[in-house]
């Protein structure tokens, strides 16, 4: 196939295997599937994308550094006195600093830098379903928050609108256990929460997830002597999916707990054993958010409550969804763009019931899915890479159909 989209009109055949991947497609600059974000452009935009570029970038890129440099400085120093006051637990409690401090430094940090880069207004909808806990005033349903929030993937910015957006706490998110290790993710990863998975268990966002051993999520939610504090917090921020699961079923009854009365959580809020939330990508990519990909379930083996959170992007003229297009040359394109919409959709928290893990991821998707709109489509990551391959001039990718 080569370029043979760009170069002129597509067979059917190619069209056809654009169908079959069309939630990977790129959808702006048409004709730029990997050969750069400029292909289809017409004079004026890339003048304008040319006086941006020596302009506005620049000043983005310089100030994104300075304010960058600074949470970071936060982050450590907040992870430090909460470190003294928690001890291990720290790594998924949220303590005094966590909450006074880094999460509200979090949410303005990320809200300057996203204007910064051009996302001038985020629209959110559904924001009375992201509360702390409360004992007063609401029904037992709505008094504690979901301790596990699943959104869609369109784009490397989804985490700071995360971030950004997010609710009482600043959110930890799923990665793999290499970024533990990584100079400077690495660290802020464990001072926000995040959950760690070995390479070798990636695939807890799979189907093999959905039939992990009920005795092995039990043993990791079991408390722990070690993790001391009585907070019963007797799981890592790294390991295998049984541990987040784990992690995931103890945070559901410190926060039910919470809202119950029964831990006597002060009406500020400032608590020690109020843990952080967890937001997964259970497609495990990217989309161009024309549709979504089918749900993997590791996520919801823990049973516990769920939040779909949505995201999308309203763009004008390029779309910041990471799909078919080399990342220096996306990032240079989104960078030159003066302005990119955004908005978020909280959606009111699910419980599982008596639903399987693979039941519950569709009947969360389906939610996600009202929002989105599309098709789901039964792909993933490395359908994509084959996708690209075929863009790149290589084979055919193996026949899948939505």
């Amino acid at each position: 196939m080569g370029w043979g989209e760009a170069m002129g009109a597509a067979t059917a055949e190619e069209e056809q295997v654009h169908a079959r991947y069309a939630v990977f497609r790129r959808l702006t600059p048409p004709g730029g599937e990997l050969r750069g974000s400029c292909a289809g452009w017409g004079i004026w935009q890339r003048i304008k994308v040319g006086v941006l570029g020596v302009t506005l970038l620049p000043c983005r890129a310089a100030i994104g550094l300075v304010m960058l440099s600074t949470f970071t400085a936060i982050a450590y120093v907040c992870a430090k006195v909460d470190g003294m006051l928690l001890g291990p637990q720290g790594d998924l409690v949220a303590g005094p600093m966590h909450r006074r401090v880094l999460s509200p430094a979090a949410r303005g940090f990320t809200r300057v830098f996203l204007f910064v880069l051009g996302l001038h207004h985020i629209r959110v909808t559904g924001r009375e379903h992201c509360r702390p806990p409360r004992a007063e005033g609401a029904d037992a349903d709505a008094r504690y928050p979901a301790p596990l929030l699943v959104s869609n993937h369109v784009s490397y910015l989804d985490i700071l609108v995360h971030f950004a957006v997010s609710g009482y706490l600043c959110p930890g998110f799923l990665a793999k256990d290499g970024v533990r290790t990584a100079p400077f993710f690495g660290p802020i990863g464990r001072i926000i929460g995040c959950q760690f998975v070995a390479r070798e268990t990636n695939d807890s966002l799979g189907e093999a997830a959905s039939v992990a051993a009920p005795s092995a999520v039990a043993a990791a939610a079991a408390p722990s002597a070690s993790r001391g504090g009585g907070s019963g917090a007797g799981t890592s921020n790294t390991g295998s999916t049984a541990e987040m699961a784990g992690r995931l079923r103890w945070a559901e009854g410190c926060l039910a707990g919470a809202a119950s009365g029964a831990r006597k959580l002060p009406s500020s809020a400032v608590a020690r054993e109020l843990p952080k939330p967890l937001i997964v990508f259970a497609e495990g990519t990217t989309t161009n958010g024309r549709g979504m990909l089918r749900f993997r379930t590791g996520a919801f083996v823990a049973g516990c409550r769920v939040q779909p959170v949505v995201l999308s992007y309203p763009y004008a003229h390029f779309s910041p969804s990471f799909e078919s297009v080399p990342f220096v040359a996306h990032v240079l394109a989104f960078l030159c763009q003066f302005h990119t919409p955004c908005s978020v959709t909280f959606l009111p928290p699910m419980d599982p019931g008596n639903l399987s893990p693979r039941e519950f991821a569709d009947a969360v998707q389906r939610k996600m899915q009202a929002v989105v709109g599309g098709n789901v489509y039964d792909l993933n990551y490395n359908d994509k890479r084959g996708y690209h391959r075929w863009l790149r001039g290589g084979p055919p990718p193996s026949s899948k159909q939505a």
